[in-house]
């Protein structure tokens, strides 16, 4: 819990700012009356802000809203288009948002090609599930500056870029406060060491080169993985990014779909949405530091890669006939599958979904520092 440092009391009402993550939500409590003394009620960078971001380019190059058993389609590009805001488009995969059913009593999904910037990319989801395509720009792991306490009680600020801003106060006096210097981000570049758990169809090293999908790779046990995997990294930590009123973050840029953070072993938590950041302030020190990010995609990989291998049970349409002999005597299948499901909800030419770490990898410097005031 955190104390708030910004807030306005009018009219016999509180109003607190609050920054909300995609997907993110906070608790605001009120558990005492404020004391009476001066506070900050309000925050104004001076000049522009260095990340103020022109709108990305969002292109939709066609959509289908398709059944998974290839019965029928619906072209659904030219309503995708007409709901891109600001970049940006978010949509249920269903008959209601979409405007019809084109293949009642059937399973489908929403399959999208678009390009961002002119680069490339596609998506799919699953019927009654969001598609979102958003600017990962606004995900980056830090805002551009923050107020808060210190240990000491005392008010601070941490910034990520150098500014000045101006601070209005509830007794009405203007206060300037200004950061000079913030050391920008340092991308984590170069190859990674994987691991995968055995008997799941990966090899249990593989060195990536570079961040990419597990869906590129060439070997097939990686290409269909369903998971978690480990990715270990030395990365340099120099003496002058740590110090009194430096702190440090591991922004992990895109990932698919959940990652749990370690540092020189130290256990820093689970990130399950963007921004992919924690803090690693006191966890790393000057000279080599070991990164070990274990990584859990989804399930439908897995699944897909199965139906590349022979058919090891009876279906009837979409459903499962019978339960296959192999299964209830505790057998392993014999077409070699690791999977079993009693719905056909993919075909071995259902897309594949994005998985891994997939960066860029970076580490983000912050300056902290006991606000130094002066009355205009």
């Amino acid at each position: 819990m955190e104390k708030t440092a910004v807030y306005e009391e009018k009219d016999g009402r509180t109003a607190v700012p609050v920054r909300l993550d995609p997907a993110g939500s906070v608790f605001v409590v009120f558990r005492e009356r404020s004391a009476g003394a001066d506070h900050i009620i309000a925050v104004e960078r001076a000049g522009k802000k260095e990340q103020d971001l022109q709108a990305q380019e969002l292109e939709i190059k066609s959509a289908v809203y398709e059944a998974i058993d290839n019965a029928g389609s619906m072209d659904v590009t030219q309503k995708l288009r007409r709901m891109v805001r600001n970049g940006e488009l978010v949509i249920e995969a269903s008959n209601a948002a979409l405007g019809a059913d084109p293949t009642p009593l059937h399973v489908k999904r929403l399959r999208v090609e678009y390009a961002i910037d002119g680069k490339p990319g596609e998506m799919t989801v699953q019927e009654n599930e969001m598609l979102e395509i958003l600017d990962a720009r606004k995900a980056e792991g830090s805002p551009d500056l923050r107020f808060g306490y210190g240990i000491d009680g005392r008010l601070m600020l941490e910034a990520w870029r150098p500014g000045a801003c101006g601070i209005k106060t509830a007794s009405g006096r203007t206060l300037n406060a200004e950061v000079k210097k913030v050391p920008g981000p340092v991308e984590i570049k170069g190859s990674w060491d994987l691991s995968f758990p055995p008997n799941w169809g990966a090899p249990e090293k593989v060195k990536f080169e570079k961040l990419i999908s597990w869906t590129e790779h060439k070997e097939e046990g990686v290409k269909y993985f369903s998971g978690t995997a480990v990715y270990n990294k030395e990365v340099d930590i120099s003496a002058g990014m740590l110090g009194k009123g430096r702190a440090l973050y591991l922004d992990l840029g895109n990932v698919k779909n959940i990652a749990e953070v370690k540092v020189n072993k130290k256990d820093l938590g689970i990130l399950w949405k963007p921004p992919f950041c924690v803090e690693i302030t006191d966890a790393v020190k000057p000279g080599k530091n070991n990164l070990e990010i274990r990584v859990t995609n989804l399930w439908p990989n897995r699944v897909i890669g199965d139906e590349q291998l022979p058919e090891d049970k009876q279906w009837k349409g979409l459903q499962l006939a019978k339960w296959p002999r192999w299964f209830l005597d505790g057998e392993k299948s014999p077409a070699g599958r690791l999977t079993f499901y009693t719905w056909k909800h993919y075909n071995k030419n259902s897309p594949l979904l994005e998985s891994g770490l997939l960066g860029p990898v970076r580490i983000v410097s912050s300056v902290k520092e006991t606000i130094r005031m002066q009355t205009d």
